[in-house]
């Protein structure tokens, strides 16, 4: 009976944290376009933009917490049961990925971003930072695609 309440509970959580998660990537991408255009026309707009970007943190911190914890919830539910399959675990090689590019990859690139932009530095070496940019958002979003395509497909 408990297994029949709590397991999907833990699942719409789980499905809460990643839409949470997806849902920032997507706009830190869509913020990054609006930063480029603006920074072009006006460097000290393009700030204001970045500016906005930090305001997600808290909901990327949500999403990863509720993830971690449900998904560990759901695998002591079910006895691990979904662990020993092929497909569980390239998602969560995956999973591993998105954490990793994210801390090492995203945070490093907006840091150094915002340092440019606030110290004036030129518009070639803030220029230089759209390519790596990009990439990441791209490895980020791939990432989620692949992760709803392993959960819905289940393969083995």
């Amino acid at each position: 009976m408990i297994l029949q309440t709590l397991y999907p509970l833990a699942l719409v959580l789980h499905l809460t944290g990643l839409t949470l998660l997806a849902g920032t990537t997507i706009i830190d991408y869509v913020v990054f376009r609006k930063f480029w255009r603006r920074f072009q026309a006006a460097p000290k707009d393009g700030l204001a933009v970045l500016q906005v970007q930090s305001l997600f943190q808290p909901f990327i911190i949500t999403g990863m917490l509720l993830l971690i914890l449900s998904g560990v919830g759901m695998m002591a539910l079910t006895g691990g049961v979904f662990g020993e399959q092929v497909w569980f675990r390239v998602k969560f090689g995956i999973v591993l990925v998105i954490i990793a590019n994210g801390i090492l990859v995203g945070r490093r690139l907006a840091a150094r971003l915002r340092g440019l932009v606030k110290d004036e530095s030129g518009v070639q070496q803030v220029a230089g930072m759209r390519r790596p940019l990009g990439w990441f958002h791209a490895v980020q979003l791939t990432c989620f695609a692949i992760i709803i395509v392993l959960s819905v497909f289940k393969f083995n």
